[in-house]
Parts: C-alpha cells; sequence; structure tokens
C-alpha cells in the first residue's frame, strides 16, 4: 500500500494572519521520517502569505509488522516569517550604546559668566560715606564698599584706598567653591559601550585562551581597535558559553571607549594630551584674586594618572 497524505476537514486553524496549522492523515507507513516526507510533499510551502515551519508528527497507530494499518497525524505550522538560523561557527554580532556615563568634574571648560551684587544706590560726590557702606558706579555697573569712614568726594574707579570693588571672584573655573574645598559636579561624560558576539570553534577555546581573556579584562588597548586610537578602548571582560552540538563556543565580548584629548585649559594651566581612560585630578589652593582682591581656591597644578593597564587586544583573537 502507498504513504497517503490527505489533509483533515478540521484543518486550516488560522489566527489573525499571524500563524496558520493545516493538519494532515497520514497512511502506510510505520517510519516517522517517512510520514512527515509525505506531509512535507503534500503541505503548500506558503500558506496565506505565511512560511512552514518544521512539522510534527503525532502516531495515532503504529504497527512495524503490518505498515499498510498504520496512522499518524501531522501538523504544518505556518508563520509570517523563515526562522532565524542559528550562527555558523565563525561568524560574529554586534550591539552597542552610547548612553554616557557619569564622572565627578571639579573643573570646568569655561566659565559663562560671573556676577556680584549692584543694589546699593548709586554714589554720590556730595555724600558722606561711613566705613562698610556700598554704592555703585560706572559702566557696566560695580558695586564697592567704603574702606574707611569720611568718605566724601572720592569716586570709587579713582580711589583704590577708599572703595574696594565687589566683584565676584575668579576661580580660574574651579566648580563649588567653599571657604574650605571645591566640591564640583556629577556630569555626564561621553562614553561609547559595545559588545560583540563570537562563535568560535571549541578547539580555539582551550585553558590558554580562556586565561587570556581573563588577563586582559581591565585593559586599555595599546593599538589601533574597531577604530579606536591607543588608549580610548577598555576591555571590560567576556562571557561565554558552549553550545549544543559541541562545535563552538558563543563568546560575548564587551567594550568601553572614551576619547582621547589634547591641549585641555585648567585655569591657567595647559594639559597637552590625555588618554580616554587616564584620570585627571587638579590640585587647589587659596591666591589672591587680583580682581576682587580676595582670598580664592584656584588650580595650581594637573596631574594625569594611569589607573589601566595596557595589553594587546590581538590575544582576543577576534582581530582588530
Amino acid at each position: 500500500m502507498p504513504v497517503t497524505c490527505v489533509e483533515k476537514y478540521e484543518s486550516r486553524q488560522v489566527t489573525n494572519g499571524q500563524s496558520a496549522d493545516l493538519i494532515y492523515v497520514v497512511r502506510g507507513t510505520a517510519d516517522h521520517q517517512a510520514a512527515i516526507n509525505a506531509v512535507l510533499a503534500t503541505a503548500p510551502a506558503i500558506f496565506g502569505g505565511m512560511v512552514l515551519q518544521p512539522v510534527k508528527m503525532e502516531p495515532v497507530h503504529v504497527d512495524e509488522q503490518h505498515p499498510d494499518t498504520c496512522v499518524w497525524t501531522g501538523t504544518a505550522s505556518y508563520s509570517k516569517s523563515d526562522p532565524q538560523p542559528d550562527p555558523e561557527t565563525g561568524e560574529s554580532g554586534y550591539s552597542f550604546d552610547t548612553g554616557g556615563g557619569t564622572q565627578h568634574l571639579t573643573q570646568s571648560f569655561s566659565t559663562a559668566g560671573k556676577y556680584a551684587p549692584n543694589q546699593a544706590a548709586a554714589w554720590s560726590s556730595t555724600t558722606t560715606y561711613a566705613e562698610g557702606a556700598c554704592a555703585t558706579a560706572g559702566s557696566p555697573v560695580v558695586q564697592y564698599r567704603s574702606m574707611q569712614a569720611g568718605n566724601l568726594n572720592h569716586a570709587p574707579a579713582t580711589s583704590p584706598t577708599w572703595w574696594s570693588p565687589m566683584l565676584a571672584p575668579d576661580f580660574k573655573g574651579a566648580i563649588g567653591v567653599t571657604q574650605d574645598s571645591v566640591e564640583g559636579v556629577d556630569v555626564t561624560v561621553p562614553v561609547f559601550n559595545f559588545t560583540e558576539t563570537h562563535y568560535i570553534d571549541a578547539d580555539n577555546v582551550d585553558g590558554s585562551y580562556k586565561n587570556a581573556l581573563y588577563a586582559l579584562t581591565g585593559k586599555i588597548n595599546n593599538a589601533m581597535f574597531r577604530g579606536l586610537a591607543a588608549g580610548e578602548c577598555l576591555f571590560l571582560g567576556a562571557s561565554g558559553s558552549l553550545r549544543g552540538n559541541g562545535e563552538d563556543w558563543e563568546i560575548t565580548f564587551k567594550f568601553a571607549a572614551s576619547p582621547n584629548r589634547t591641549n585641555i585649559i585648567i585655569g591657567d594651566i595647559v594639559v597637552p594630551s590625555k588618554t580616554g581612560w587616564q584620570y585627571m585630578w587638579v590640585r587647589y589652593e587659596d591666591a589672591v584674586d587680583s580682581t576682587s582682591q580676595k582670598f580664592v581656591k584656584q588650580p595650581v597644578a594637573v596631574y594625569i594618572e594611569n589607573v589601566y593597564e595596557l595589553g594587546s587586544f590581538a590575544g582576543l583573537g577576534i582581530g582588530s
């Protein structure tokens, strides 16, 4: 008896164009694969714009001694698109985000403005001012404080022994300066995070290779890598698992990138260069501001620290 495959009358269960099931009755074989092949030969490859998925086969009656009496129920399922095939050994995937990182800064790139009070009455040459009295003069208007009593007919702008300008001190870009410290501010800085998933032959993922990944974690690139200059890319580590067939490993590599910088201005100091993952900090000391004649905190030295070691990313085995 030949193998037959007939669609059941209660077949064609469709879900709003998203999926469908065509149900078949297969007779005349005791072989599971032969029954599946009969459905594959009968069911359409495309149904309602949907693509055939793997066939499910269930035995109703199987008698290997009498295959002509065997009955199977086969279900041909359909969905909107082809299932994505598993990646092959040697292939890779990539993802990224530019969410940025947070850094505590005590120094700005530039000071956009600084302001001092100027609510006092305009200076008058006919008024006698007591010590500590305030008056405004000049253009732009500046507020002055009288430095001694009996101040009469001494114009503020031309009488420095009588008047002291109440100007906002120049902190040379220091942020949040108090009497004793520079508090700074937390800001978002450019950080480019990306991951790569590689499917590496199991023969290449031995103890030596795993140790190399471990040793390179927390290192920065000592040469160009993925278009990033030396010092810009930090290797955050890798995670991997052996795939089901045992032929290869699925390993995800994690990186973060931060740009190198040159000619960084810190107050009156110019820093020639800093790589992306070096740490920069500023030392402050009390100094006399020449404009306001007040003691202020100003940057007196800048330090560039190496906090990550360099490493050769060739040891990752994923190219440059």
